[in-house]
């Protein structure tokens, strides 16, 4: 259960939750993510984001979304991280358009349409993490 695995958790980078149905896309983002020092949790289920947020709460550094996620849309997933951590950030993708976000929900959050570059996500990621700096680790993890 990839909700549940515990990832390395680095100090410096933070732990991003990458919440996309799409396996090549969510693969690919994994990827690149890892090749840029990244630790991640893949998940392709809204109900897994859930299970990950509650499970990881307080060491995620960022929430990558696909808006329309099976079973928990992402502004959903979202709105559950924020009672979790109120400053939490967040991209969320889509190949639609960016759904209107209560102002709550708005504040740390960028949007970015499919298809993307990966230069693009590694810029929103950057400026997410400026915005909100990881939290620092109080224990280490075990990689997936």
């Amino acid at each position: 259960d990839v909700a549940t695995a515990s990832p390395t958790y680095s100090r410096q980078l933070g732990l991003i939750l990458v919440g996309e149905d799409n396996a090549g896309v969510r693969d690919v983002i994994c990827h690149v993510l890892r090749s840029r020092g990244h630790d991640v949790i893949p998940v392709s289920d809204g109900r897994d984001v859930i299970e990950a947020i509650d499970r990881h709460a307080g060491r995620l550094a960022l929430l990558l979304l696909d808006i329309d996620l099976p079973s928990v849309t992402g502004p959903e997933c979202l709105a559950h991280a924020r009672t979790r951590s109120a400053v939490i950030p967040c991209l969320l993708t889509s190949g639609g358009a960016m759904p209107t976000l209560p102002a709550d929900l708005g504040l740390h959050t960028r949007f970015l349409a499919k298809p993307f570059a990966m230069d693009d996500l590694l810029d929103a990621v950057d400026a997410l993490l400026a915005e909100c700096p990881p939290p620092k680790a109080d224990h280490a993890a075990t990689r997936d």
